[in-house]
């Protein structure tokens, strides 16, 4: 099930600075959209591209070159994101750090396109251009480190019934409502940050039961230990706002959130 999912933290090949000294025989390649002898990549090819530092003609000229199957766009410098609509034969698209976009693409022009995540694009509030990727099985939506995600709603994503992965972090939802993820019966794997109601988590435990889900519980195993290596806290209530306790003294506490949660689980069943 694995292969479905959108690894974060994918392992690049060597950073090149010039394509001349590149070994043609390879088909991954890790550049700067600035890197020396760029025409050199009508020679090539190449499967997987990293590319840092990209704008918009640098996106229109680079794949009119070459059109590798696997992209990802790191520190993305494109206000227009229609130049994506360029990548025909890209099958996971992972586009990460973007300070001027304010609206999506036609993910529909990328045909082949199965994996997409979108992180830190901080300007982006609608999502409603996802409506018609209607290809894609995985999709990763993530706020960066300093500065959250923040959408309007997720309803487009009750629209998107063919996913089997889906991942939401560092977000923010105007509605604070995951009822749409409750659409998405082939739904395989689901990854959560906790930033929601509690009550949301427990509807989607209840109408999910084929998904799998680290946030279906009333809390996570933790382990947070203070700067003498004491352990402060092992367990993490499930939930907005909700706190961190540790077992050997708050078990009365932890005990009370599990009933609540079951008690949750019970409405949304009935």
């Amino acid at each position: 099930m694995s292969d479905i999912t959108i690894d974060r933290f994918e392992k690049k090949p060597k950073f090149i600075s010039d394509l001349a000294d590149f070994d043609n025989s390879k088909t991954e390649l890790h550049i700067r959209a600035d890197v020396k002898n760029r025409k050199l990549l009508n020679e090539l090819n190449i499967e997987k591209l990293w590319l840092i530092g990209a704008k918009e003609k640098d996106i229109e000229q680079i794949f009119s070159l070459n059109q590798p199957k696997y992209v990802s766009l790191y520190q993305f410098l494109a206000k227009d994101l229609s130049c994506l609509e360029n990548l025909n034969k890209c099958e996971t698209l992972i586009t990460e750090w973007n300070a001027k976009a304010t609206e999506l693409w036609n993910i529909e022009s990328n045909p082949n396109l199965k994996k997409l995540a979108i992180r830190d694009y901080y300007k982006i509030s609608d999502l409603s251009a996802l409506e018609k990727a209607t290809q894609i099985k995985s999709l990763s939506l993530d706020g960066g480190i300093d500065k959250k995600l923040k959408v309007d709603s997720l309803k487009v994503l009750s629209k998107l019934p063919q996913l089997e992965y889906l991942r939401l972090t560092n977000i923010k939802v105007a509605e604070e409502s995951l009822e749409p993820i409750t659409n998405l019966r082939n739904l395989k794997i689901l990854e959560l940050s906790n930033q929601f109601p509690t009550k949301e988590y427990a509807n989607l435990a209840v109408k999910l039961t084929k998904t799998e889900c680290s946030m279906f519980r009333p809390y996570h195993e933790v382990e947070i230990k203070d700067e003498n290596g004491n352990l402060v806290y092992d367990r993490m209530i499930i939930g907005k706002r909700k706190p961190f306790l540790l077992s050997t003294k708050d078990q009365t506490r932890i005990e009370k959130y599990e009933k609540e949660f079951e008690k949750l689980k019970n409405n949304f069943a009935q």
